[in-house]
């Protein structure tokens, strides 16, 4: 038996209004990346995850 494919899809829409900003919350930079690329780079490092 094979073992199933793991497709993660990261949603990142929205304006970011609450969090207080004109930039959207996804770009904002933390530790000098994007939020979204810390995500992404979660999803790379996971083994679990296929695509």
């Amino acid at each position: 038996m094979t073992s199933p494919r793991v497709v993660a899809v990261l949603l990142a829409g929205g304006t970011g209004t609450r969090v207080g900003h004109e930039t959207p919350k996804q770009l904002l930079e933390v530790a000098g990346r994007p939020v979204i690329a810390h995500a992404l780079g979660a999803f790379d490092r996971c083994d679990a995850v296929d695509e």
